[in-house]
């Protein structure tokens, strides 16, 4: 990886060996995630180490322990209470070693971001290569998979001779004489989950990184991607994340307080007013309405059980990670109620951040969930004024992705959105550090 601002004042490879280090790591995390989401734990801790190596090397690893802000806190406070709840959790061994990775998400995504800070501006410069080359990769796999019918993974499959024993969800793949003949697109509906997460920060990275109208074209490009990708897929939270994302980028445009108001209104909405929301859209009916789609109308099943179950443990919730515990007894037990398709029952996953932190941590849990989002919102706050659009338009998604997607115990799941804040936060840095807000570069003495 190089760049002509780099080349322009002639650094040594030695003085950008780092930089060049830790944006191939990051360029490998970002395509990565878009071939299989379940890579997204593995490499991101593989860039955590990647980021303590280097700050060791340079003699700021106490860096990584740094004064604690309002999103720390509140973050610390979620996990605590989460910390509490398992001594009334269904399967507390289980909720444990989750509560470990969590914390872990949050203490290795802080440090990232937080050791960035003494990067110069020619390893950031690399970093940023790194992250928009990533998902400029990734972005054109799923596209070339998409519309080849998955064809490279069905060659590389049939390549190491895969039977159906190896492969998970049977019920995806078709063989015909022992070979993969087709997979269905379904199977690509977890790795399109952190398209809309990682593409504005990739977008800022670029801006931030490129000179004159180059960062603005692989912007424009990694937009079109991406839209062009989840408007493919078959995933329809990201379809609606992305059209939120969208709309919140370009209210940002307009004006960044009203558009951060809003946010922060729609957060509350979501995290305090979920369950009254959830009863009434199955009240309306509308998991039998021929123009929901098929998971939707399950979810709005899903969504009024749950409600209805964390409406009998209000305040304290049932216990971290009990709905996983809970949901197949019940759904084995529970028939599909008179007039209806699908059973009326809970699921592994409530599909829901929102009332999954009902269910399982009560109005506490849902409290200290919503200071948490208002937290980052705070910090967005605080950020340059070209960034927050940006920012903005990751946290949108986000919010969407958490009230309609998977559990959120679930180990990629958080990574991902550790990931999430990972690429923002880079972003935000190697856009601050740019030429029209930082003073220039020293000349190498080589130059």
């Amino acid at each position: 990886m190089f760049t002509s601002e780099v080349d322009r004042r002639a650094v040594p490879l030695r003085a950008r060996a780092w930089g060049m280090t830790l944006g191939s790591l990051l360029m490998a995390l970002l395509a990565a995630a878009l071939v299989s989401a379940r890579t997204i734990p593995f490499l991101l801790a593989v860039v955590l180490v990647g980021f303590l190596l280097r700050a060791a090397h340079g003699g700021w690893l106490a860096d990584v322990v740094h004064r604690p802000g309002p999103l720390h806190m509140s973050l610390a406070a979620l996990l605590g209470w989460s910390l509490i709840t398992t001594l009334w959790s269904l399967d507390a061994a289980h909720a444990l070693t989750k509560l470990l990775v969590a914390a872990t998400v949050v203490l290795g995504a802080s440090a990232i971001v937080g050791l960035s800070a003494r990067e110069t501006r020619i390893n950031l410069l690399h970093i940023a290569e790194g992250i928009w080359i990533g998902l400029l990769i990734g972005l054109s796999y799923f596209l070339v998979e998409l519309l080849s019918g998955q064809a490279i993974k069905i060659w590389l499959y049939n390549f190491i001779d895969l039977s159906p024993a190896d492969l998970p969800h049977g019920h995806y793949f078709r063989w015909r004489r022992g070979d993969i003949v087709r997979i269905s697109p379904v199977d690509l509906t977890r790795n399109a989950s952190s398209i809309t997460l990682v593409m504005w920060g990739a977008m800022l990275a670029a801006i931030g990184s490129l000179e004159g109208r180059s960062g603005k074209i692989v912007a424009a490009v990694i937009a079109l991607l991406a839209v062009a990708v989840v408007a493919l897929g078959t995933q329809e939270t990201s379809k609606l994340a992305l059209v939120v994302g969208l709309a919140t980028f370009a209210a940002a445009l307009l004006s960044r307080d009203w558009t951060w108001r809003l946010m922060a209104a729609g957060w509350l909405f979501a995290c305090l007013l979920v369950m009254p929301l959830a009863l009434a859209l199955h009240k309306l009916d509308l998991h039998n309405a021929s123009f929901v789609p098929k998971s939707g109308q399950h979810r709005i099943i899903i969504w009024n059980y749950t409600a209805e179950r964390a409406l009998q443990a209000p305040v304290l919730g049932i216990g971290m990670h009990s709905t996983h515990e809970l949901g197949p007894s019940l759904r084995s037990s529970t028939p599909a109620a008179k007039g209806e398709t699908q059973a009326r029952t809970l699921s592994r996953h409530a599909h829901n951040v929102y009332l999954q932190t009902w269910f399982e941590l009560g109005a506490v849990g849902a409290l200290l969930l919503a200071l948490t989002g208002l937290a980052t919102l705070w910090l967005v706050r605080g950020l340059p004024a070209g960034a927050q659009p940006y920012a903005l338009a990751t946290f949108a998604c986000a919010a969407v992705l958490g009230g309609a997607s998977y559990g959120m115990w679930q180990i990629w799941y958080m990574a991902m959105y550790g990931m999430a804040f990972v690429i923002m936060g880079l972003a935000v840095r190697i856009y601050a550090s740019g030429p029209a807000l930082a003073p220039p570069l020293p000349r190498s003495p080589q130059a």
